[in-house]
């Protein structure tokens, strides 16, 4: 029977597909379910990047499947540990008599960077007694086994409760205590390397997940803009003495901003020179006289037709050399040979600081949207910061601001003056009496002033209808049809 059975599954036409697959294929989709398996569904690359920190990540790389999904199963602080017992024997560095020095110890850290990235804050001020080995078997601890390793009980520390996030669910602990910028980066962390990893500030959130943080950004962002639309080289050609061009290329970019704020007399001490040590490759040149760089004019005529007016008193103190070379300058050029701003980078600053109080919307904008249409005249004429505080005002408080009546002010003024020009010297209760019907006295007590007015100008007939009642005319005929 088993024979039988046998034969008839060897001759099945599945049994047949199956035996024609060829081995490598199914030995491949084998590893592939597998590698599967070990990762999460993820692929190895993106299991590794999102589970194993990020210093470890070309040690990890030599590891099997196997051996990756495990260490991405533990904490960051134990992946380090861990790791050294899973690499191959022929990979791991010997050691030596070398082992025992700091950069190996705290792999090639320094011994405070170690300190700083391994060991609980709240605990640096007892490891700075301690020895280079207790320190690095500190480190390879997690931050709540640290404590009773130190001799801390870590009373002052709240630990996990029950539901893993002292007392938080796993996702108000996310909102609270990670940074929003990688909110889509812990998804998969464990519950245990989301605990520590929200114990953490801001900042050394992004260095243990491996971004760069907000103060990295921003120092970038910086960079970029220090020297503006003339970029390093311009910036250079522009603010920094020409003889000491091949000195200053070789400085950051922060020292080559900070040396083209200096005057260029300035400059040469900044980089530890007096300006003789500076040698030209040009040959020497004969000292020309005066009026051999002034012509006949003189030094006084050459300032004021070669040099900007604003730039008068600066040039004076030049020496006649200094003086020929600032004349052959355009006049945008030669504000930065002096090192001071030119009228363009005066209106760029301009822009700038309007840019930053009023936004996208422009100082027009600004006035247009932020001040009583009625002090548009005289906004125009504020400057920046006073346009800008007064658009924080209501618009009844940007009257009185600008020494002006408002317009309940005006209105009063209206309402205090128009009775007087209405009715005269008589008064509101004299004009009711003398120009309106004494049966209509009482209706015209309750009248607005200009209502008033209106009706002592109609005759007494008039006024009935004017207030929407019949008139002594009209009741002698009701009289009269109803006898």
């Amino acid at each position: 029977c088993c024979k039988l059975s046998t034969t008839i599954l060897a001759s099945s036409p599945a049994m047949a597909s199956f035996n024609k697959r060829p081995r490598g294929e199914a030995d491949g989709n084998s590893q592939a379910k597998r590698a599967t398996d070990h990762f999460r569904g993820l692929s190895r690359s993106g299991y590794m990047h999102q589970r194993v920190h990020r210093r470890l990540h070309d040690k990890a790389d030599q590891l099997g499947d196997r051996e990756l999904g495990e260490l991405g199963a533990l904490t960051f602080n134990e992946q380090f540990s861990a790791i050294e017992r899973m690499m191959p024997a022929s990979t791991k560095q010997p050691r030596g008599n070398d082992s025992a020095s700091p950069g190996n110890l705290f792999g090639g850290l320094s011994r405070d960077g170690y300190m700083q990235q391994r060991v609980h804050r709240k605990l640096h001020a007892q490891c700075s007694a301690l020895s280079d080995k207790d320190l690095h078997e500190l480190g390879q601890l997690s931050f709540n086994d640290q404590f009773p390793a130190i001799g801390q009980d870590g009373a002052h520390q709240k630990h996990a409760s029950s539901s893993g996030f002292d007392g938080l669910s796993r996702d108000v602990w996310i909102q609270q205590r990670v940074h929003r910028k990688l909110h889509s980066s812990i998804a998969l962390l464990s519950d245990q390397d989301l605990l520590e990893l929200g114990r953490l500030s801001f900042n050394e959130q992004f260095s243990v997940l491996g971004h760069p943080g907000p103060n990295e950004a921003k120092q970038q962002t910086r960079g970029s803009q220090v020297f503006g639309d003339a970029g390093r080289e311009g910036y250079l050609q522009q603010r920094v003495h020409r003889k000491l061009h091949a000195q200053a290329a070789a400085l950051s970019d922060q020292e080559l901003f900070e040396l083209g704020q200096l005057k260029f007399n300035d400059q040469f001490p900044a980089m530890g020179l007096d300006g003789s040590d500076v040698k030209e490759h040009a040959p020497p040149m004969k000292q020309p006289r005066q009026s051999e760089l002034f012509a006949e004019g003189g030094r006084e005529a050459f300032i004021q037709q070669r040099v900007h007016r604003r730039l008068h008193p600066q040039a004076s103190g030049l020496s006649d050399e200094d003086l020929f070379e600032l004349g052959r300058l355009s006049f945008n050029e030669q504000f930065p040979y002096l090192g001071l701003a030119g009228p363009k980078e005066e209106q760029h600053q301009q822009l700038q600081h309007s840019h930053h109080l009023f936004g996208d919307v422009g100082r027009d904008g600004y006035l247009q949207q932020r001040v009583h249409r009625k002090l548009h005249g005289q906004a125009a004429g504020l400057s920046d910061q006073d346009l800008f505080e007064l658009g924080k005002l209501s618009f009844n408080e940007q009257f009185p601001y600008l020494g002006l009546a408002g317009p309940q002010e005006e209105q009063q003024q209206l309402q205090q003056q128009r009775p007087h020009q209405l009715f005269g010297d008589v008064g509101r209760e004299g004009y009711i009496h003398q120009r309106v019907h004494r049966r209509l006295h009482a209706q015209a007590a309750g009248l607005s002033d200009q209502d008033l007015f209106e009706l002592g100008k109609l005759s007494f007939t008039e006024q009935f209808p004017f207030l929407g009642q019949a008139g002594p005319k009209e009741e002698q005929q009701q009289l009269q049809q109803q006898q």
